[in-house]
C-alpha cells in the first residue's frame, strides 16, 4: 500500500521538481522492505509506511481515541507535523538504516513538538520518540541534498 501511495505522491510533486535537478532523486534503490525500486519512489514509500505504522501504533495503544493526521499526498512542501496527538505535534521520520536524522531547515521552520523515528526492517520495525528540544541539541551535518541533524 505504501508503494501505491508513494506513486501518487511522486506524481503530485513532479511539477515542483521538474526544473530542480539538484532536488531530484534519480536512480534505483535496493530496499530491505520494497526490493529494487526507483529512489524517488523509495523515499516517499518509506515515509508513508512510517506514518502508517505510527498511526497504527497509536490506534492499537488504546490511549487516544482521537487524533488529527496530516495529508499523505500534497503537491506543495510541508514542514508541519504529520500527527496531532493529545496536544503533541509529531513529525514522523522513517528509514531502513536505523540512523536518526532530521532535515535541519525543516527542524528550524517546522511546528512539531516531537519526532517519531521509525526504523524499518525486513521482519518488523522499531519506533523511538524524541522531543523537538532533544533533536535541537544534535549536530548538523551536510548531506547530499541538504543539511540534516543527527545525534
Amino acid at each position: 500500500m505504501a508503494l501505491a501511495f508513494a506513486k501518487y505522491r511522486v506524481e503530485a510533486n513532479a511539477e515542483r521538481y521538474k526544473n530542480r535537478p539538484d532536488k531530484r532523486r534519480d536512480g534505483q534503490k535496493q530496499s530491505l522492505v520494497f526490493g529494487s525500486v526507483p529512489l524517488d519512489l523509495w523515499t516517499d514509500a518509506v515515509g508513508i509506511l512510517g506514518e502508517l505504522l505510527v498511526r497504527t501504533q497509536i490506534d492499537l495503544s488504546g490511549r487516544h481515541d482521537q487524533y488529527t493526521v496530516g495529508t499523505l499526498i500534497s503537491p506543495s512542501p510541508n514542514d508541519s507535523a504529520d500527527l496531532l496527538v493529545a496536544g503533541n505535534r509529531i513529525a514522523v521520520k522513517a528509514n531502513e538504516d536505523g540512523v536518526l536524522r532530521v532535515n535541519h531547515k525543516a527542524h528550524i521552520n517546522g511546528d512539531c513538538t516531537h519526532y517519531a523515528f521509525v526504523h524499518l526492517q525486513p521482519d518488523g520495525y522499531d519506533i523511538a520518540y524524541y522531543s523537538h528540544a532533544e533533536v535541537g541539541s544534535w549536530r548538523v551535518v551536510s548531506g547530499k541534498y541538504s543539511s540534516y541533524m543527527t545525534p
